[in-house]
């Protein structure tokens, strides 16, 4: 059994299983799980980031084996594994974002880019 403990409001949350990232049902931070001996005396380790953009996946890889999706804190995630960690599909999320790169959002000017 593994406590996990957030870095925003410090909520703490047993589990079996730990994931490579979470986010918290509280306060909603996003949270790194250092992938640690079991013997440490600290079993959860955290990076502060706040914003909705740090559940957007920040790339992803095509193998043999599927897609992996790369987080934005560079952890490497199946889809079902970014779908539990931050509730959202990551092929969705993906999408919206090249729109917003290709169209932009209507009232703000796009500088640059791809046309």
């Amino acid at each position: 059994m593994v406590t996990l403990r957030c870095h925003g409001c410090g909520r703490e949350a047993k589990t079996d299983n730990p994931p490579k990232e979470f986010v918290c049902k509280v306060c909603g931070a996003v949270n790194v799980v250092p992938q640690i001996a079991e013997t440490s005396s600290e079993a959860c380790g955290c990076l502060p980031p706040t914003g909705f953009e740090w559940t957007l996946p920040a790339g992803m890889k095509e193998g043999p084996g599927g897609k992996i999706y790369i987080t934005a804190q560079g952890s490497e995630m199946t889809k079902q594994e970014y779908i539990e960690a931050f509730g959202i599909d990551p092929d969705i999320a993906k999408a919206w974002m090249e729109k917003m790169g290709r169209e932009g959002k209507s009232g703000f000017v796009k500088i640059g880019g791809r046309k």
